[in-house]
């Protein structure tokens, strides 16, 4: 409910804006919230990068130029997270069960690897392990950032040739 101004019955109206305000999962509050927690952990990722010497595209910058399927990082180079090639990276400030990680990757990351190739994703507040057997040999799942500083870099760049096309 966006106006409760419009309600007739004013006690109502005021009972109605109350439980959304105070809707702590759904209502807008908790919107703008997550809204706001996730925007900060995709410029936490892109920092990490760029003080890693990692070249890559932000999603605000893939989604200016016309990109129709926007990652957080598109990587200009594929780097190798363990054995995995990663050529795309997706931030999630939550915790994750298995629904919603099928969900995610119905709806996003399948795409993004239908793209762009094998990617990662972080749940910055963890998941349920282990998640379906499945997604793993076709991304890479973690609970934190293995790109670092550049002194600690935990990623190793792949000879494979870029995927991005100016």
């Amino acid at each position: 409910m966006k106006d409760t101004s419009l309600i007739k019955d004013k006690d109502l109206a005021y009972e109605v804006l109350m439980c959304v305000l105070y809707d702590d999962q759904y209502g807008p509050v908790a919107d703008a919230y997550k809204h706001s927690l996730g925007y900060d952990y995709e410029t936490k990722l892109y920092q990490l990068a760029k003080e890693a010497d990692i070249s890559c595209r932000s999603e605000d910058y893939m989604r200016v130029n016309g990109f129709d399927k926007t990652p957080d990082l598109l990587l200009s180079k594929p780097i190798a997270i363990g054995q995995h090639v990663v050529n795309w990276v997706e931030s999630k400030a939550l915790f994750a069960d298995e629904e919603l990680h099928e969900i995610y990757f119905s709806e996003q990351y399948d795409r993004y690897r239908n793209r762009y190739g094998p990617g990662m994703v972080i749940y910055w507040f963890g998941f349920v392990e282990p998640l379906p057997r499945g997604y793993t040999n076709r991304m890479v799942t973690v609970k934190e950032s293995p790109i670092q500083s550049r002194n600690n870099l935990k990623v190793t760049y792949c000879s494979s040739p870029s995927i991005m096309k100016d």
